[in-house]
């Protein structure tokens, strides 16, 4: 992404990008199965991750996500 944010996407994952951020406002994923780790860059716009239990919004860190049916583990 342009702030430097890096994702990696696991196998056997579904991973949406629904919106990039031009600056204002965050970078929206949808992750309905599967698993991702990212680093989200510090001073950077965030990225939500929206899942099927929960939405997740990460700024500034190493992060990792998973969605097994109903359950996300962040």
């Amino acid at each position: 992404f342009a702030d430097r944010t890096t994702i990696r996407v696991g196998r056997r994952s579904t991973l949406t990008v629904a919106s990039v951020s031009s600056g204002a406002g965050d970078t929206e994923l949808v992750l309905p199965a599967g698993d991702v780790w990212a680093r989200a860059s510090r001073g950077g716009s965030g990225v939500t991750v929206r899942t099927p239990a929960a939405s997740a919004a990460i700024r500034g860190t190493d992060w990792a996500l998973s969605v097994a049916g109903n359950r996300t583990t962040l």
